[in-house]
C-alpha cells in the first residue's frame, strides 16, 4: 500500500475528523504538492473556524486563495477520482469530495467499493436505484462513513425499506430521505425498531403511503431523541395522527413538523 493510500484510508476513517486530513496536508507539503497542502489546510480552517475568520477580518483573503486553488488545480484534482459512468461526485469540503450521487440503477451495486474508498464520503445521493442497490448498502460497513443519505422517488415499499432499515451500519446517518417510496406504516416501523438509526436528525417521508399508525408509533418512540425535522407531507394522515404527534413528548424536539398535502382539517 502507498503511503498516500494509507493516508486517504485514515481520513475516510475517521471523515469528522481534521486531524488525519491536516496530518496527510504535512506529508503533501513534504513530498512537492504543497498546493493540495494549503488547499486542505483552507477548507479545514473555513469549516471549522469561519467566526475567527470573520472577526480577524480574513475570510475574504482566504476565499479568494481558495478559489484561485480550485482554479488551477481542480481540474487535476478531480481526474485523480474514479470514472464510472453514472457517478457524479460533488464538491470539495474540508480538502476531499464529501458526497457522490448515483445516477443509474445497479451502479452502486456493482462498483459501491471502489466508490467509498475512493474518498471520505459523507453524502450519499441515489437519483435511481434498485433493491441490489439497497441491499449492498444496507451490508456495507462503509454506510457508518455517511452522515447524509438520500434515495430519490423510487417505488420500493415496505420490503426495501425494511432491507436498508435492518441495516447494522446505520448509526451515523443524521439526515435520511425516503421520499416517493410507497413505503407503508410497515416500512417505518422497521426503522423504528432498530436503534442503530437513532442520530437520526432529519427524516423526509414524503410522498408515501403512511397512515395514523405511522404517527402513533413515532410519537412513543423512545429513541429518537436527536430528530429535528419530520417531514409527513403527502401521506394518508388524517386530523388525529398529526394531533397524536403533536400531544407527544417528541414534539418539545422538533424544530419542524411538516404534514401539508394530508387530509388534515
Amino acid at each position: 500500500m502507498s503511503e498516500s493510500l494509507a493516508f486517504l484510508r485514515a481520513i475516510i476513517a475517521r471523515p469528522d475528523d481534521d486531524t488525519p486530513r491536516l496530518v496527510y496536508a504535512d506529508y503533501l507539503e513534504e513530498n512537492d504538492q504543497p498546493q493540495r497542502a494549503e488547499f486542505i489546510r483552507l477548507q479545514c480552517q473555513l469549516a471549522r473556524h469561519l467566526s475567527q475568520l470573520v472577526k480577524d477580518r480574513k475570510l475574504e483573503s482566504v476565499l479568494n486563495r481558495q478559489q484561485e486553488l480550485l482554479c488551477q488545480f481542480e481540474s487535476r484534482w478531480r481526474a485523480e477520482l474514479p470514472q464510472i459512468p453514472g457517478v457524479h461526485w460533488s464538491e470539495f469540503h474540508r480538502g476531499f469530495i464529501r458526497g457522490v450521487a448515483i445516477q443509474y440503477p445497479d451502479t452502486f451495486a456493482e462498483f459501491a467499493s471502489i466508490i467509498l474508498q475512493a474518498a471520505p464520503i459523507t453524502e450519499l445521493r441515489f437519483y435511481q436505484a434498485t433493491q441490489a442497490d439497497i441491499r449492498v448498502l444496507a451490508q456495507t460497513p462503509a454506510l457508518l462513513q455517511i452522515r447524509k443519505l438520500y434515495v430519490a422517488v423510487n417505488i420500493f415499499g415496505a420490503g426495501v425499506a425494511r432491507i436498508l432499515a435492518s441495516s447494522p451500519y446505520g448509526e451515523s446517518v443524521k439526515i435520511l430521505e425516503t421520499n416517493g417510496w410507497s413505503m407503508t406504516d410497515l416500512g417505518v416501523l422497521a426503522f423504528l425498531q432498530n436503534e442503530n438509526w437513532q442520530s437520526l436528525e432529519e427524516w423526509h417521508l414524503a410522498w408515501n403511503d403512511l397512515t395514523d399508525l405511522t404517527a402513533e408509533t413515532i410519537s412513543v418512540c423512545s429513541h429518537m431523541q436527536t430528530l429535528r425535522v419530520l417531514n409527513l407531507q403527502y401521506n394518508n394522515l388524517s386530523t388525529r395522527g398529526i394531533q397524536v404527534l403533536k400531544k407527544s413528548p417528541i414534539l418539545s424536539q422538533l424544530r419542524q413538523l411538516l404534514w401539508e398535502g394530508n387530509s388534515v382539517s
